[in-house]
């Protein structure tokens, strides 16, 4: 699967319960298939080295990028405020239900 917003592969990392697609050679957001974002979405869900590297990403989101493509189905994706944290804004897909987050956004949901 290619990055939505840069176009590097993306590698499946394990976070604990979950396991997220990353753009780890790119831009470091994280695609998260349907239901798995409500797992790592508070301060005490997941486990590992590679959750807390990605919790360190610094935030990194180009707001005038306009809508992104979902990098698993291929529709456009939604921007709108993460249902726990309305601070963040997440890209969601109505198709298949997934999520990309850019750097830095799982961080913030998970401390508001």
């Amino acid at each position: 699967m290619n990055c939505p917003v840069c176009s590097q592969g993306m590698e499946e990392q394990d976070f604990g319960r979950v396991k997220v697609d990353v753009c780890v050679k790119g831009c470091k957001g994280m695609w998260f298939e349907w239901c798995e974002l409500l797992k790592l979405d508070e301060k005490n869900e997941g486990v590992g080295q590679t959750l807390q590297d990605a919790l360190h990403f610094p935030r990194t989101n180009d707001q005038n990028r306009g809508r992104i493509k979902c990098p698993k189905c291929g529709m456009l994706m939604h921007v709108h405020q993460y249902q726990s944290a309305k601070e963040v804004n997440v890209d969601e897909c109505y198709g298949c239900g997934g999520f990309f987050l850019d750097s830095g956004e799982l961080r913030e949901i998970r401390e508001n």
